[in-house]
């Protein structure tokens, strides 16, 4: 298939926004470029042409409508992304939207359907239903525009096993094209990690996104809950937030403030490519306290990098981190969180197996090992078309 063209749809992309589908999205580029794919992403952002780590973007103004002032959900706009696509994806091989329930998705499906060209869409996050106010939205939505670009799509590829089963019960009679394709991690970029807890300083890390309705299910909060705990066991624990910014990082800090942990916290907003591995790097647990996931890419970050996790057993946290294999898995409540942490900081030899352990369950989903099956979907959709 080499030469053959792809247009990647998203609503944001690095480095504008931070998140697990960005960064899926950006590697899933990279990936089909080293194939030999020509290559152009569609996102949300200031208009324009760019180029981002040799990957071309096609920027289209977005405009941020509020739905529910009470969850503070918005839905993008994208008034010039139709436009863009019949400019520049005319002789594309293959549309791949990334997301459901995102206005850019649905413009793609539209595009499809008059170009005649095969469409996938891959499904990341799951519903986020705060609300009355919310619930019937997603419901109108499911009904109309949802459903017309799951029909639309060739094949609709899902990150998690537990989203590919909402969306059976959700669209039955689609469920034929549904595919479940896990998250994949670039397992050699982490390489060279040190076996040594002593050289990683006690360091305590969360990731999460930079903003939008699910950042705050990211529930940093319970993190910065369980300092204090920590470190009345371990007193030089820090701990480093990375991703949130604006209105949620000053609640951040304003709550590590009022706990007396204010000097071990710090949120250091996005960080990409070499930095952030090199946190990860540093790194002796990572948390991910969160109370909803798909199949959490940042987990197999960490594990490429050796670094045992404590995680809360949401959406298909189960099938990366094995409790007491390669980290603990946890409830959300701050004491739960501060348990599991102590266990791996408190004990160089668990330590040390939980680190190797993470190593090898992160080999098991590096890009080599995930790509030829997004690959064996792209050709099934363009063999479709003829």
């Amino acid at each position: 298939m080499r030469g053959k063209k792809v247009a990647i749809v998203t609503s944001s992309f690095l480095p504008d926004a931070f998140g697990g589908r960005e960064t899926y999205t950006y590697h899933l580029a990279k990936q089909l470029i080293r194939y030999g794919f020509i290559v152009k992403v569609f996102s949300g952002g200031r208009s324009g042409v760019s180029i981002f780590k040799g990957i071309s973007i096609m920027r289209s103004c977005k405009f941020d409508m509020l739905l529910d002032p009470n969850s503070d959900l918005k839905q993008h706009l994208f008034p010039f992304l139709f436009a863009a696509l019949q400019r520049e994806a005319y002789d594309a091989d293959i549309i791949h939207a990334q997301e459901y329930g995102s206005i850019s998705t649905d413009v793609a499906g539209f595009f499809s359907r008059i170009s005649g060209k095969p469409l996938i869409i891959t499904v990341h996050n799951p519903f986020l239903s705060e609300t009355s106010l919310v619930k019937f939205l997603f419901n109108v939505y499911n009904r109309s525009m949802g459903f017309f670009s799951i029909s639309q799509a060739a094949k609709v590829i899902f990150v998690s096993q537990t989203l590919k089963r909402k969306f059976v019960d959700l669209f039955p009679s689609f469920a034929d094209k549904f595919v479940f394709i896990p998250n994949a991690v670039e397992y050699e970029e982490y390489e060279d990690w040190s076996a040594s807890l002593s050289i990683r300083e006690k360091s305590v890390l969360s990731m999460g996104r930079s903003y939008g309705p699910c950042v705050k299910a990211k529930n940093h909060q319970a993190l910065i809950e369980a300092m204090p705990k920590i470190k009345a066991v371990i007193p030089s624990a820090q701990c480093f937030i990375v991703g949130p910014t604006g209105d949620y990082a000053k609640e951040l800090k304003s709550l590590a403030g009022a706990l007396g942990v204010a000097e071990a916290v710090t949120i250091t907003g996005p960080k990409f490519s070499s930095e952030k591995i090199q946190l990860f790097k540093r790194a002796a647990v990572f948390v991910s306290p969160s109370l909803v996931e798909a199949f959490p890419t940042v987990l197999l970050e960490a594990l490429a990098a050796g670094v045992p996790c404590v995680a809360t057993n949401v959406g298909d946290t189960g099938w990366i981190i094995k409790d007491r294999m390669n980290g603990y898995l946890v409830s959300t409540d701050p004491q739960s969180i501060a348990d599991g942490v102590i266990r791996i900081l408190g004990d160089n030899e668990v330590w040390r197996t939980l680190s190797r352990n993470a190593d090898n369950m992160a080999r098991a989903y590096c890009w080599d090992r995930i790509m030829p099956q997004i690959l064996e979907i792209y050709q099934e959709c363009i063999e479709m078309k003829r």
